[in-house]
């Protein structure tokens, strides 16, 4: 079943231009939680851009979904956002 925990990875990146006058902020996270044989997963991004005093602020869930694997029937089960395998097609959400 695993070991019960929490986990949060993050990437973060910016840019700023004097010559273009912008600014741009990007944080992408991905974040999971481990209880028994469940998994919550989540992945998403923020991103933040500034050009000639217009700014915006976005926020993209890439996906959320609960799995757990079920061992009797070699199988996982998957609820929520997720995307299939690419082993014999193209991966699709």
């Amino acid at each position: 079943e695993g070991i019960n925990g929490l986990f949060l990875n993050y990437s973060l990146s910016g840019y700023d231009s004097s010559k273009t006058d912008s600014s741009g902020l990007f944080l992408g996270i991905d974040t999971g939680l481990n209880i028994g044989s469940w998994q919550l997963r989540h992945s998403g991004s923020w991103n933040q851009t500034s050009s000639l005093g217009n700014s915006s602020n976005e926020w993209n869930s890439l996906r959320t979904y609960v799995q757990k694997t079920l061992i009797p029937i070699k199988s996982n089960l998957l609820l929520g956002d997720g995307f299939t395998s690419n082993e014999i097609f193209d991966s699709f959400g």
